[in-house]
């Protein structure tokens, strides 16, 4: 969740609001990815 907060409050800092959802799910995307390869890796010895 911290990569969605991270761009709520850029944008939000920066327009008054969330002016592109998109982007929100984007980065979403990337924190999940991100923690499915943190979790994989770590898991290897399965």
């Amino acid at each position: 969740f911290d990569f969605g907060y991270t761009e709520i409050d850029r944008q939000t800092k920066a327009r008054g609001g969330i002016i592109n959802k998109t982007s929100v799910e984007r980065s979403l995307q990337l924190g999940i990815s991100e923690e499915i390869t943190k979790l994989e890796r770590n898991m290897n010895w399965l």
